[in-house]
């Protein structure tokens, strides 16, 4: 199943993700995305994840994908999202 949601304010975001930022993240906050529910995993099980904050993790869906690629100015092959990226009910 798709679920669509935001992207949180970067206040909210995990210290790894953070510092990966090319200066151009501030760019995402309040884009809607979609993600695969049925993806959900621990950020510890994904071994290629630099910086596990130990929370929910969702993949995005390709379209969310080139959406946030085009954003960001760069390729992306693969997204996740961990919970702290997310605004949620």
């Amino acid at each position: 199943m798709i679920a669509k949601v935001k992207i949180a304010p970067l206040e909210r975001w995990c210290p790894g993700v953070l510092s990966r930022d090319t200066g151009k993240f501030n760019r995402l906050p309040g884009i809607e995305i979609e993600i695969l529910s049925e993806s959900m995993r621990s950020t510890l099980d994904l071994p290629l994840h630099e910086h596990p904050c130990g929370g929910r993790m969702w993949e995005v869906t390709s379209g969310s994908r080139e959406k946030v690629a085009a954003i960001l100015d760069r390729a992306l092959v693969a997204m996740f999202v961990c919970e702290h990226l997310l605004e949620m009910d």
